[in-house]
């Protein structure tokens, strides 16, 4: 019954891409739903957050929440793909906003923490020319 109503849930759920891509991908997720859901419902077991009984309904609780997490991740990045190939320009232009802010904010560091280290050095001449006198 589980697996018919998880496949009831699921069937709808489709890649905007040729059907053999589609099908190779979903299939791949399935199989790593699978694997993970199972993974961790022994983990659930193991430390007893669930008895016997509650096993195959967690495995596929968890396997609906995982199958439909990846899914979703898939379908933003074959969007995002196809975003990135449709505007160009625009991409090109936001990739290269995106690493100046970066740049910016990596350099700004660099020069703050040398300044910190400078003061730190200076402080310490300071207190060894004190202890010298």
């Amino acid at each position: 019954m589980y697996k018919f109503l998880f496949e009831l849930l699921v069937e709808p759920l489709g890649l905007p891409i040729d059907f053999i891509y589609e099908y190779l991908i979903m299939a791949v997720i399935d199989i790593a739903a699978y694997k993970l859901a199972f993974e961790k419902t022994g983990q659930l077991f193991s430390s007893g957050w669930i008895v016997r009984g509650e096993g195959k309904s967690t495995h596929w609780l968890l396997r609906l929440l995982y199958f439909i997490g990846m899914w979703a991740l898939m379908r933003a990045a074959i969007w995002a793909y196809g975003f990135v190939i449709e505007n160009k320009g625009v991409s090109i232009f936001a990739v290269g906003c995106i690493t100046a802010i970066i740049a910016t904010i990596r350099i700004s560091a660099a020069i703050e923490e040398r300044n910190r280290l400078q003061k730190v050095r200076v402080s310490y001449v300071d207190m060894e020319e004190e202890k010298d006198e």
